[in-house]
Parts: structure tokens; C-alpha cells; sequence
């Protein structure tokens, strides 16, 4: 073996024209490589358009309410407001990995921050679904008029095409989008309280989304209640089938007829490459290892052996020139 990992020849397991610098098919580590660049390249593209549509619509939002001659900051008491804010949150904390990823060639983020994600699209699909389905019969102008439309439409289907762009390499649960609608949940509690339980007239907040006005508190809430598990579960089946679509597009890539020795040399290659260009904060790309499990029948251990012995291989090298 030398010290590109491979025994005299460069096996080229691609169904696709993936070419590389030399005009020859790529082998299948030099397309993930290729595939983490482009998804950190995309999650960062798509994370800065939620972060830029989040924080207009909130400022928006803001001199709307200002020029109603209320004070800024009731505009929190809206969960219009909340839902960007926990969107804008999540988006900005994900920024910051997808330019780790691009330079490590491994993008990869902690799962919390996925939900986080993923609740803050939940939140503001629903204030899009709320000014559809509710707001728009008793006051259209409220749903979709002057900045409105923008904080009810065009930025809730802006960061539902975002959180579609970002790959994570995870499945949501059906526990996970029960968890996710938690945000909604305390929202909807304070609510019920504040117009409910303490009323206007004893200095709580007015309802101002009118769900007790044309019908009883009880029906709006199994209403609200049924929307918000329609949109959790609508997302995560969305997200699922293209995760489903993504990692057998990825598996297309390799040979199903490749012996496993040649799939450890591919693994120990894109460990190589990652100890030669990232840096000691390599992770194990468990997910890639998850799906040649699958296919090739070898174990985690053998796989994870191969791709360390690779990495351990490309930090020497990168040490010695470094040294040079």
C-alpha cells in the first residue's frame, strides 16, 4: 500500500462522471470529500438566507409595530417575533460550523442544534400557517398586508427551503418532533393564560390572534393543537424521504460489487486526506460508515480501524512538512 492508501492503482467506484483534476473517474472518497465541501457550501448559503430573512423580519416587525404608536418591545409578546428569534438563533449557530466543515471537508454539527433548527422551522411554518388558516377570515390586511406579508409568507417558505437545504445526515424521530413542538407548547401556554386565565381587563394581553373570539377557547385549542403536529410531522416526513434520497444517491457512488479490502483502502484514503488537510479535531463520519455496514457487511470497528490508520497516516505527513 502506499501512501495515497491504495495498492498500485486508484479504484474508481463511481457510477457517475465525477472526474477529478487528471480527466479520470474519481474514486468514491475523493467524491465525499467533494460531497461535504458542497454541503457545507450549501448549509452555509441557506443558513445565512434564514438568518438575513429572520433578523428583516423582526426589525420589520418592529418599526411595523413602532409606527403603530405601541412600544417595541410587546412586539416579543407576538410569536411571530419568537419564532424568527429562535430561527435567526439556530441559523447563526449553524454558520459557524459549515466554515469548519468547508475547510475540514467533514461537515457535521451537534444534534441539539439540529432541533433547534428544526423547532425554529416548526415555529415559524406555523405563524405562516396561522395567518393562512386563522388571521386571513377575520382581517386580511393583518395576515398579508405591508410587511406582514413578509413575516406570515415570503420568510416562513425561505427557511422551510433552508432547513431542506441543510444536510445533517440524521432522520428525525417521531419523538424528536414531539420535543420540537415544546417552544410552541410554552407559547401557547402563556397565551392561555395571559387572555384566558388573567384577561385584558386585569392586565394581561389582549387576543390579539383572535382565537377566542369567533369560536370557544377549547375548539381553538384542539384547532392549534392538531396544526402544530400536521406541521412537525409534515416537515419531518419531507426531511426523512430526502434524507432517504440523499443517502442513496451518496451509495450510488460506490461499487456494489467491490470487495471489502477495496472499501477499507477507500476509507483509509478519506482518512488520509482528512489528517492531511483537517486538523486533530477529525471526527469519525459515522453516518458513512453506517451505510457500507449496510451494504458490505463489515463492522463499525473495521471500518473506523481503516479511516484512523488513514488520519494518523496523513498527520504525520502533514507534521513532516510542516517540519520541512
Amino acid at each position: 500500500m502506499n501512501r495515497d492508501g491504495i495498492d498500485g492503482r486508484e479504484p474508481a467506484f463511481l457510477k457517475k462522471s465525477l472526474m477529478d483534476h487528471a480527466n479520470q473517474p474519481a474514486t468514491s472518497r475523493q467524491y465525499m470529500i467533494a460531497l461535504h465541501k458542497w454541503r457545507s457550501g450549501v448549509a452555509f448559503a441557506a443558513c445565512t438566507v434564514t438568518l438575513v430573512c429572520a433578523v428583516y423580519a423582526i426589525v420589520a416587525g418592529m418599526l411595523l409595530y413602532t409606527a403603530q404608536g405601541y412600544h417595541p418591545s410587546e412586539l416579543f409578546r407576538f410569536f411571530t417575533t419568537d419564532a424568527n428569534i429562535l430561527t435567526a438563533a439556530a441559523a447563526g449557530m449553524i454558520i459557524p460550523f459549515t466554515v469548519e466543515g468547508y475547510r475540514r471537508k467533514q461537515f457535521t454539527y451537534p444534534k441539539w442544534l439540529a432541533l433547534v433548527h428544526y423547532a425554529g422551522t416548526i415555529c415559524v411554518t406555523l405563524t405562516m400557517v396561522c395567518a393562512v388558516g386563522l388571521i386571513s377570515w377575520f382581517d386580511r390586511e393583518l395576515a398579508f398586508g405591508g410587511y406582514n406579508i413578509f413575516l406570515h409568507i415570503v420568510c416562513p417558505v425561505m427557511v422551510l427551503v433552508s432547513f431542506f437545504l441543510v444536510e445533517s445526515d440524521r432522520k428525525i424521530s417521531c419523538k424528536e418532533a414531539l420535543l420540537c413542538l415544546l417552544p410552541f407548547a410554552v407559547y401557547a401556554m402563556v397565551y392561555t393564560a395571559e387572555v384566558a386565565l388573567i384577561g385584558e381587563q386585569n392586565g394581561g394581553w389582549p387576543d390579539f390572534y383572535q382565537a377566542m373570539v369567533y369560536m370557544p377557547a377549547g375548539v381553538s385549542f384542539v384547532l392549534l393543537v392538531v396544526a402544530a403536529l400536521a406541521v412537525s410531522f409534515g416537515i419531518r416526513k419531507v426531511y426523512n424521504s430526502l434524507t432517504d434520497r440523499r443517502e442513496r444517491r451518496m451509495m450510488a457512488h460506490w461499487d456494489p460489487a467491490a470487495a471489502p479490502v477495496e472499501i477499507k483502502i477507500e476509507v483509509f484514503g478519506l482518512g488520509r486526506y482528512r489528517g492531511l488537510h483537517g486538523d486533530d479535531r477529525a471526527a469519525l463520519p459515522l453516518d458513512i460508515f453506517r451505510m457500507l455496514t449496510e451494504r458490505y457487511g463489515l463492522t463499525e470497528e473495521e471500518l473506523a480501524r481503516a479511516y484512523l490508520r488513514g488520519l494518523l497516516d496523513g498527520r504525520a505527513e502533514r507534521k513532516e512538512r510542516k517540519a520541512q
